[in-house]
């Protein structure tokens, strides 16, 4: 290479999460009433989605996603606009990795935050054979070490496809990358060199964090490594007393993610929905079984656009006071909670099924119960809830003992959306230390 000097340091900073992408393939109708939505749904869920949506009917579908809904991110990105955040969304999801970087770079660039002269061609390039997430190369005309007048030439920095798991993802590796480019500026002769640049690299990220949009489990993540990978390989006394006061901060950042620094939940609602019984019956007709169905549909779609939000549902069921068929010694009251009980467990397990029915589009979950997926309305994290409130509600709206309404014999299914993943609370400001520019 002409008697070029090289320096390299590889990244591994490893995704957290991956996105499935579902393939366009045929043409959509001419829906000028939600025509956006349907294409959306098209493209993230297939035709036979589609079609299922269509046909609830265009008032369903304006529900929904009306005229005037507006495009979000599915992960924002605090130092990049929206806008900016979905263009690198579609790049990614369109196979143009090239064009997802470009976009950050030029961004970062754009605030003064890189400066592009001094990278090769004046972007990061794509890298697929790559396995980490980025690679930082520097040149030099003539070996610096013997040569005073050697001069450095523009680094080659190479980003893999581990780094476009997401947008954030990406941000937090560029910026990791340009860290190697500020350090390399100078030639580094020490035993410690590779460890003590990821050390610092990684530390930047970590203190930049909140800019990056990480969720706390991918700053979790690059503390980890951190911590692994390159911390128990600092030797020199000198530099890791450099760099201790920013790894105890670093330490303390991830811990409080355990007390005090996660954002707080607000749940919004998404829909809620009634479903009836007959008297004396847990069981679900048809027509519950529909109503179910579009209501997983609909959680679905959220999920898809929006894969960090956090679904809550709270399923509670009633009972009419009215009781057929008492028992001796057991007092009607008691009867109607266990109903409205099992009519609340009854609906759940319908749910949950609706959601495994949902994968490979080969069961019918009306009639049979399918193997069930990954994540499932039971998963921990969506913090489900069902109960049974006997007939003690009808029973403060004035209702009489002998009363039997259809409105009292239901369940009520309410699910709420929050949005957003987990994300620290705290600014990186408080962090302290060394981590100043990107």
């Amino acid at each position: 290479m002409n008697g070029k000097q090289q320096q390299e340091v590889k990244t591994k900073t490893g995704p957290v999460g991956t996105r499935a992408q579902t393939a366009v393939s045929a043409p959509m109708p001419d829906l000028t009433i939600a025509q956006t939505a349907v294409l959306q749904w098209q493209r993230q869920q297939g035709n036979t989605y589609v079609q299922r949506r269509l046909a609830q009917g265009i008032a369903d579908i304006q529900r929904d996603c009306p005229p005037d809904c507006p495009r979000e991110p599915r992960r924002r990105v605090p130092g990049l606009d929206d806008d900016l955040v979905m263009q690198v969304e579609d790049a990614i999801d369109n196979s143009n990795p090239q064009a997802a970087i470009n976009l950050v770079v030029n961004a970062l660039a754009a605030q003064g935050r890189i400066n592009t002269s001094e990278l090769d061609g004046g972007t990061m390039r794509y890298g697929a054979a790559m396995t980490d997430e980025g690679h930082t190369t520097s040149y030099w005309d003539k070996d610096p070490a013997t040569h005073p007048d050697a001069r450095m030439l523009p680094f080659e920095v190479t980003i893999g496809p581990a780094a476009l798991t997401d947008v954030p993802w990406l941000y937090a590796t560029v910026i990791h990358e340009w860290r190697h480019v500020q350090q390399f500026r100078v030639p580094m002769a020490m035993a410690d060199r590779d460890a003590a640049t990821e050390a610092d690299a990684y530390l930047n990220g970590i203190e930049q964090a909140w800019a990056s949009g990480l969720t706390t489990e991918q700053v979790t993540e690059l503390f980890n490594r951190l911590r692994d990978d390159h911390w128990s390989r600092l030797t020199d006394p000198t530099i890791r007393a450099s760099l201790q006061p920013r790894y105890d901060a670093a330490q303390a950042y991830v811990n409080s993610f355990t007390t005090s620094g996660l954002a707080p939940r607000v749940f919004q609602r998404l829909d809620m929905v009634q479903i009836f019984f007959a008297t004396g019956s847990a069981a679900l007709d048809s027509t519950a079984n529909t109503e179910i169905g579009i209501l997983v549909d609909r959680a679905n779609l959220l999920r898809s656009d929006h894969p960090d939000y956090d679904l809550r549902w709270t399923i509670t069921g009633f009972a009419s006071p009215r009781w057929q068929h008492p028992r001796r010694g057991e007092m009607p009251a008691d009867l109607n909670q266990a109903l409205s009980r099992q009519r609340a467990d009854t609906t759940l397990a319908q749910i949950q099924n609706a959601f495994r029915a949902e994968g490979s589009g080969n069961c019918d979950f009306h009639i049979q119960t399918c193997a069930p997926e990954a994540v499932t309305v039971d998963d921990p994290t969506w913090d489900s809830l069902a109960r049974g409130e006997g007939s003690a509600p009808a029973l403060a709206e004035g209702r009489d003992l002998n009363s039997d309404d259809q409105h009292d014999r239901r369940v009520d299914i309410l699910v709420e959306f929050s949005p957003g993943p987990r994300v620290p609370t705290q600014p990186p400001g408080w962090l302290g230390g060394g981590g100043g520019g990107v």
